[in-house]
């Protein structure tokens, strides 16, 4: 028997959908199965437990796997008192980007403003980028991207002492 489990950040990728759109969760927005007068949001995207291989299912097929979900791990959805509560929680979690936002406290982005090494890994996992570690003090990177700035400097007949708010001037620095 397979069990499913919702979109988890460290376990799972996003999904891409036609274009260059991500999803992660998918969520509908349905009064609560616990016969309660609340209202709930669940995924129509599950993932295998074992395979970490994502499922789309239909709203019924969904509605059970949440069931089936809260009954193994005991863990609930959020409950809420309208289906507007419901709704407004939904988008508002859309633009965040789903559960995958990343921030200081779950350890993506450092104090001092750059990612660590888990942001990268996981911004490289949402995009299919390939980010790298900062290189302190200079290295190979450092040096070709200088280049490469300076070459168009000096193409396009930038002044830096005239202009120094522009991007090729301010990545000099």
């Amino acid at each position: 028997m397979v069990n499913y489990e919702p979109f988890n950040p460290t376990k799972h990728d996003p999904i891409q959908l036609m274009g260059q759109e991500f999803a992660t969760e998918m969520t509908v927005s349905e009064p609560a199965f616990d016969n309660s007068d609340k209202f709930i949001n669940y995924p129509l995207i599950w993932f295998d437990e074992k395979t970490k291989q994502p499922s789309f299912f239909s709203r019924e097929r969904a509605e059970k796997e949440a069931k089936k979900y809260e009954e193994r791990t005991g863990k609930t959805f959020k409950r809420y008192n309208s289906i507007e509560t419901a709704v407004k929680a939904a988008e508002k979690r859309s633009k965040k980007g789903g559960m995958s936002g990343c921030t200081i406290k779950n350890g993506c982005k450092s104090k001092s403003g750059g990612l660590t090494a888990k942001g990268r890994k996981m911004i490289n996992r949402k995009t299919g980028s390939k980010l790298k570690a900062p290189q302190p003090g200079g290295g190979p990177r450092k040096r070709s991207f200088c280049a490469r700035n300076l070459g168009q400097i000096k193409k396009f007949n930038i002044d830096c002492r005239k202009t120094p708010k522009k991007r090729a001037c301010l990545a000099r620095k």
